[in-house]
């Protein structure tokens, strides 16, 4: 009894005022969430942090993505990619757990409102996560794309641009002194008569004959 007291005695030297006041209260808290105690809910959530810290983080299925799809990315593309990345770098050391849909609907929501972004530069930061977590689907990383549940945000109807054939003629030599992979798309847009923000977007090179026109 008296080698218990004195062990006693230490551990209340050790815990401090603070320490104890804090376990009394949420000894009461925990069993009203159906703990016996503060002991058991501390050890419980002990398990949940190790599984996290065991699990995939984030940063892997993001490079993995990129090692998977950079070898086709033009200059462009490769820059817009950086600028997408650099606004998941304080994301990339979480575990993908974690990166519900609850978590990306709040996430893109703050950052486009922070930044400013229009519509459509929200609705391609959401379309770029949601195929990166496809792709990690694919690889078996995991079952369920979270960025499913995120809404898309709707773009306001602008008037219809008429160029003129100078402005037509600065756009060509634009892509083609910058960027060469544009040249077709720009090509098709003015000559073609394809909308450039719908039917453009989904014409593939097999579509296109030039025999027949």
């Amino acid at each position: 009894m008296k080698e218990a007291e004195k062990q006693s005695a230490t551990l209340v030297r050790k815990a401090g005022p603070s320490l104890i006041e804090t376990v009394v209260i949420y000894e009461e808290l925990f069993q009203i969430y159906g703990f016996s105690g503060i002991k058991e809910a501390c050890s419980e959530f002990a398990k949940v942090l190790e599984k996290e810290r065991k699990a995939i983080q984030f940063s892997e299925i993001v490079t993995n993505f990129e090692d998977s799809h950079a070898a086709d990315w033009s200059k462009s593309t490769r820059t817009a990619w950086n600028w997408f990345r650099k606004h998941l770098r304080s994301l990339e050391s979480r575990p993908i757990q974690v990166l519900d849909t609850a978590f990306w609907c709040d996430w893109t929501s703050k950052i486009a409102d922070k930044e400013g972004w229009s519509p459509t530069t929200y609705n391609d930061v959401v379309k770029r996560i949601s195929g990166i977590w496809r792709h990690a689907i694919r690889q078996g990383y995991d079952t369920k794309n979270p960025v499913d549940g995120v809404r898309r945000r709707k773009k306001p109807k602008a008037a219809v641009a008429i160029l003129e054939v100078s402005e037509a003629q600065k756009i060509m030599e634009t892509a083609w002194h910058h960027d060469r992979d544009m040249v077709p798309y720009f090509a098709v847009a003015l000559f073609a008569g394809l909308r450039p923000d719908s039917e453009l977007l989904n014409l593939k090179w097999e579509d296109i004959n030039f025999e027949e026109g």
